[in-house]
């Protein structure tokens, strides 16, 4: 019992089980607020309307400077909940695109094309038809060299901000990427207006980063000699090459992207060069297959190139449904942990996220054949691990309803700032936080 005395009105303080709950509840609520009465938000430069269009789809026309259609733009639609596989067209001469994203959800459609600056729309509904103008967008430009002052030809330079692997590899739309000619010179073109993260590497040297470029800047990088080329091939059932997958890897352990990207040929090979000593993770993606993941893929000291494959196989649709103790569902956040055995980087378990419905159900997808961890989270409830196996030669997995209980709470009585300064430090307290929070990993 705490000692009483005559501070004010009692204040009581309670630890909330996982202070990731909280986070949790701000999304579910930011989830609840999207779907409200609210006005839709608009990007600067696109209107919509519902008229004359089917309710199934999403249309309209792109245009560039000047009014002029825009034909060849990338146009992606993904749920912004981020259940489901995005969809993705191009414009055609007019400018004119058309995707059937289905007749429930809102979505996020992003639109890309080389040169200009790209433009995302968010809360898109079936049946609307969207007008997008694009702008020219900005310029980053610079020179790579060596350390002795020479021109780096045919390195391969990119900018990259945001942390979702693309849904299609297409180096015709790699506004993010650009190759020095024999001086040494690079330019990357239709920029939105952020920070960026400017990337060079070449064979036969380490990989260079600056961060927090803005456009319009002029930065040079020098490159030093040494690092490894990691080289290799993607393939399907088969051994059938893809072309046009998207290769990143990740220095392990590293939760946040700024590892190199590449797009395998025709032949389905990559190359990623530049890479330091240590062990890495390989992320290869591709339209049309379930994204896959390498881990424990080692680069040692002196090694110029090292060798691997990737595999990529139609995905498994994993579904479930939340409910607590007494059986009523409760919208769960579903977050990948771990891909067979290992801690994931950001850029793979954004791919494999999803937020279910007010019923209760969520869906993953697609997932490759494997074993999976994730993380189910609800406000104001304890956070739940499910461990998932997704045999080879099957299309769904349903683990049916997976019971959440309710967090826990410690709560006191204090009533002077002495109290409270002593009850605040008391080193089981600390322990007791301590223990609750590393119940949550």
């Amino acid at each position: 019992m705490l000692p009483e005395s005559t501070w004010g009105n009692d204040v009581r303080i309670s630890w909330h089980v996982g202070i990731l709950v909280l986070l949790v509840a701000a999304d579910a609520y930011s989830q609840r607020a999207g779907q409200g009465s609210s006005p839709n938000r608009r990007s600067s430069g696109e209107s919509r309307d519902q008229s004359a269009t089917p309710l199934e789809a999403v249309q309209g026309l792109v245009k560039g400077p000047g009014g002029q259609p825009v034909s060849g733009a990338v146009v992606t639609a993904h749920r912004s909940d981020a259940r489901g596989t995005a969809q993705q067209t191009r414009t055609d001469s007019a400018g004119a695109f058309r995707l059937n994203v289905g007749r429930t959800g809102l979505f996020v459609v992003t639109v890309e094309t080389p040169s200009l600056a790209p433009k995302t729309i968010d809360r898109v509904r079936a049946g609307m038809r969207l007008n997008v103008s694009l702008t020219k967008g900005g310029v980053i430009e610079g020179f790579v060299r060596d350390v002795e002052g020479r021109p780096v030809p045919q390195a391969h330079v990119t900018a990259h901000h945001g942390r979702r692997l693309p849904v299609e590899a297409d180096a015709s739309t790699a506004r993010l990427e650009a190759r020095t000619d024999r001086s040494g010179r690079y330019r990357l073109e239709g920029l939105d207006a952020d920070l960026f993260t400017i990337t060079a590497s070449a064979p036969g040297f380490l990989r260079a980063d600056k961060p927090n470029i803005r456009i319009g800047s002029t930065v040079d990088l020098v490159l030093l000699p040494g690092g490894t080329t990691l080289a290799g091939v993607v393939v399907g059932a088969g051994g059938r090459p893809i072309g046009g997958a998207t290769v990143r890897v990740e220095l392990e352990p590293r939760f946040f992207p700024r590892g190199s990207v590449a797009i395998t040929d025709a032949t389905g090979r990559f190359e990623l060069p530049g890479l330091s000593a240590g062990t890495y993770q390989v992320i290869a993606d591709a339209a049309g297959f379930a994204p896959t993941i390498q881990s424990g893929v080692g680069i040692e000291d002196g090694v110029k190139t090292a060798e691997t494959e990737l595999v990529l196989l139609p995905g498994a649709t994993l579904t479930g449904r939340v409910i607590d103790g007494e059986g009523r569902p409760l919208r769960a956040t579903v977050d990948l942990q771990e891909a067979n055995g290992h801690r994931v980087v950001a850029d793979f378990s954004d791919r494999l996220h999803s937020v279910g419905d007010v019923q209760g159900h969520f869906e993953v997808q697609p997932l490759a054949p494997g074993s999976y961890t994730f993380a189910i989270a609800v406000a104001n409830y304890g956070k739940r691990r499910l461990d998932v196996e997704v045999p080879r030669d099957q299309r769904r997995v349903n683990v049916g309803n997976i019971p959440v209980e309710r967090g826990l709470a410690i709560s006191g009585r204090v009533t002077n700032r002495t109290s409270m300064a002593e009850y605040l430090l008391k080193p089981e307290l600390t322990m007791m936080a301590r223990s609750f929070s590393q119940a949550l990993e």
